[in-house]
């Protein structure tokens, strides 16, 4: 009778442990995060982007949760004050692009390697004074559009504006008329 008792007490607490391995006690919680997607990234600038000067674009992708929500904290003008160091600090948590590009220029169907990321943002040096930074949301391609004031990702909104956006095929280009937000 007691190797009975002590079977189904041992039943009984595999089925209460595996029971909990199903609950939310041992899952993350869902923050409410965009799923990141990035694949392909592609940058437009304007041909008067930043007052007609060269600008610095950083994409930040970052691996922990925790720092994405620091960096998203930041302007782009504190951001590239500290970005060696936050390279230095972070090296396994973070994977940056940087660009530095001229008016008029762009740059089609840039891969990137991402693999389990939590979420990216763009930073842009402008000469004027911003947030200058975004955030990239799901999508698994991105067309970022450096204006003259400000940046912006396309498939997230733009100003009003009619864009056109080069494909990867020579001469074939793509425009979008961008709704007003």
């Amino acid at each position: 009778m007691i190797s009975r008792l002590k079977y189904l007490g041992v039943l009984l607490f595999y089925v209460f442990v595996s029971g909990l391995a199903g609950c939310s006690l041992f899952k993350e919680e869902d923050s409410g995060d965009p799923d990141f997607n990035l694949q392909t990234v592609h940058i437009i600038l304007d041909t008067d982007a930043n007052y007609y000067s060269a600008t610095e674009i950083d994409l930040v992708v970052v691996y922990k949760l925790d720092l994405l929500k620091s960096l998203m904290k930041m302007n782009a003008a504190e951001y590239f004050a500290i970005a060696e160091q936050i390279r230095r600090d972070y090296p396994e948590m973070i994977k940056v692009w940087h660009w530095e590009l001229t008016p008029g220029q762009t740059i089609n169907d840039y891969q990137l390697n991402r693999p389990n990321a939590a979420g990216a943002l763009v930073f842009a040096r402008y000469l004027t004074p911003g947030s200058h930074r975004v955030r990239v949301g799901s999508s698994d391609t991105i067309h970022i559009l450096l204006k003259r004031e400000d940046l912006c990702i396309v498939e997230q909104g733009c100003p009003d504006k009619a864009i056109v956006l080069p494909t990867s095929a020579k001469n074939d280009i793509k425009k979008i008329k961008i709704p007003k937000i």
